[in-house]
């Protein structure tokens, strides 16, 4: 799966202003287009809003992943914002959001959008894409880090495997050990 496919050019905000959760996620959606991703941005700004009142989508480590299954969503889509100065989002961790992906889809992808968010979260979960994402000059800039996330997931789930599966072996009485 690749990310990018779901995040506009148009849907990246690099200098996000607003310092509180849920006035944070009403600039997110005043700046984006809609361009055919969504049939009415105030409706699916206030389903987001009401997701967010059920439980924190601050999942830590400066990051928040507000999500909502919306039929204002033509299709899934993925915002970007970034706030250099951090989003009071009542994170797991209590520290701001510096990193908020905004996350939107259809009921009926409902399968392809959990595919989403797992993906998400663990390209986020990378410390490197992290920091890429947070150096980004422009926009052409976080999209080609978010591009590569096939590469990076691909990568840890590797290290994962030989870290976790392969165990050092040790052959009795050889004094062969791998």
């Amino acid at each position: 799966m690749q990310l990018a496919q779901f995040l506009d050019r148009k849907h990246v905000i690099l200098d996000l202003q607003s310092q509180e959760r849920l006035a944070c996620l009403e600039e997110i959606l005043d700046r984006i287009a809609t361009d055919g991703y969504l049939r009415n941005k105030v409706k699916a700004l206030e389903e987001l809003l009401e997701r967010e009142q059920l439980a924190t989508t601050g999942i830590g480590g400066g990051m928040a992943i507000p999500h909502v299954f919306s039929d204002e969503a033509r299709r899934p889509l993925l915002i970007m914002a970034r706030s250099q100065e951090g989003v009071a989002f009542d994170s797991l961790d209590d520290k701001p959001a510096h990193l908020i992906f905004v996350a939107m889809a259809p009921r009926k992808d409902k399968d392809l959008f959990i595919n989403i968010l797992y993906h998400l979260v663990r390209f986020l979960k990378v410390q490197e894409n992290f920091d890429e994402l947070m150096e980004a000059k422009d926009v052409a800039e976080a999209l080609a880090v978010i591009a590569k996330a096939k590469d990076n997931l691909l990568s840890e789930k590797l290290k994962r495997l030989v870290k976790d599966e392969v165990q050092p072996y040790r052959v009795p009485g050889t004094g062969i050990s791998g």
